[in-house]
């Protein structure tokens, strides 16, 4: 079996790597036939696009830079938080704005099964700092969550609300966890 985690446009950040990275690396340990591949979008630096004057504004995401021949190798691909064709900079903030319906469509012609991986709840106070992209953001994500074939998260309270505000019902929990090893 071959497992493709996409990333978002950014650097590894602990969100990825504890909640992508060391998860597969364990799953890779206990089941030897399991390839699991990375794919970050192919571009210089985030910070490039987000300096001042700067004329790139989109960044192409890393599921598009994919050829359909490679990913039908793919049983499995994982999209950890937003599921995307593009990524643009909106205040100050790489955000995909392309179409998810795209993606999915794209994945399962090819014959691909789709995990998204969430761990953030959408729902914020109106008075919350956060409130704007929040709500943008519960869009994209109820979307997603509606479309994948699993949706992973990392409480059992988190795939309670989930399964209760979507329309899916196939909610696996992979708590947070850290490597006592490491």
């Amino acid at each position: 079996m071959k497992i493709l985690l996409v990333f978002n446009p950014s650097k590894t950040t602990a969100l990825e790597y504890y909640r992508m990275i060391l998860p597969h690396i364990a799953l890779i340990r206990k089941y030897p036939n399991v390839t699991v591949a990375y794919k970050w979008p192919e571009f210089v630096d985030e910070q490039d696009v987000m300096k001042p004057g700067s004329k790139r504004t989109t960044v192409t995401a890393a599921i598009d830079q994919i050829k359909d021949e490679e990913l039908k190798e793919y049983s499995i691909v994982v999209f950890l938080r937003e599921v995307g064709t593009e990524a643009r900079l909106i205040n100050n903030q790489l955000v995909y704005t392309g179409d998810q319906k795209k993606v999915f469509d794209r994945l399962r012609r090819l014959g691909c099964k789709v995990v998204f991986d969430i761990d953030d709840y959408w729902r914020v106070p109106k008075d919350h700092r956060m409130y704007d992209p929040a709500m943008a953001y519960y869009t994209k994500a109820q979307f997603a969550c509606d479309n994948a074939d699993l949706v992973t998260t990392t409480t059992n309270l988190f795939a309670d609300i989930i399964e209760d505000e979507t329309h899916q019902k196939n909610v696996g929990v992979l708590p947070n966890c850290i490597d006592p090893n490491e």
